[in-house]
């Protein structure tokens, strides 16, 4: 991505290093400044090395799978789900989060819709998918990517402390290391071992 906006801001400013070096550091300060908004985070973080362009993809594929499993739990087709239903379909989704991170994600909602809790409040779980007019996401889908971002984190992790002093291993101890922090992992997400 770092050479591509290279690229793109030499062609952009016919090939003037200084433009193109200004244009670059200002676009970085701009994002380090602006860090706290989702977005401007993701995208330094690509830049930086940190992440893969494939990052905001992953993410709106937990979204679709998320808003997916929503649907499907709204048989009536209202919009509305009950705190059962809600919570029903966050675990059917994450399997793997534990029931703090599952409350969290409630208590998002929940803020976020400025609910107050009874035994018939009714989740609007359609709001909890828009953006503001400047694309920010609301408190739900906040806590949902941060919570993916630091699970991730701690798996890499762990797949490399339990990696750690090997200078080779074979391709399958690295699945058996895999299928160990990760039992329910499928074929495709396995097949993509580099």
């Amino acid at each position: 991505m770092a050479d591509f906006l290279h690229d793109f801001f030499m062609q952009r400013f016919n090939n003037l290093e200084d433009i193109t070096a200004e244009w670059g550091y200002s676009l970085l300060d701009a994002l380090s400044n602006y860090k706290d908004e989702h977005y401007a985070n993701v995208f330094l973080s690509i830049l930086e090395g940190d992440s893969t362009e494939d990052l905001y993809y992953e993410e709106m594929e937990i979204m679709k799978k998320l808003m997916t499993e929503l649907d499907r739990v709204d048989v009536e087709k209202t919009g509305n789900l009950s705190i059962d239903q809600f919570m029903a379909a966050l675990n059917a989704v994450f399997p793997l989060k534990q029931e703090p991170s599952t409350q969290a994600l409630f208590d998002a909602a929940i803020q976020e819709l400025e609910l107050q809790v009874d035994e018939n409040t009714l989740i609007d779980y359609k709001a909890l998918f828009t953006e503001d007019e400047e694309g920010h996401t609301g408190a739900f889908l906040n806590t949902l990517k941060l919570q993916d971002n630091d699970e991730s984190q701690a798996y890499v992790t762990e797949i490399g402390n339990q990696l750690e002093g090997n200078e080779k291993i074979s391709v399958a101890e690295l699945r058996n290391v895999l299928l160990t922090n990760d039992p329910k992992i499928d074929a495709d997400h396995m097949t993509k071992i580099p």
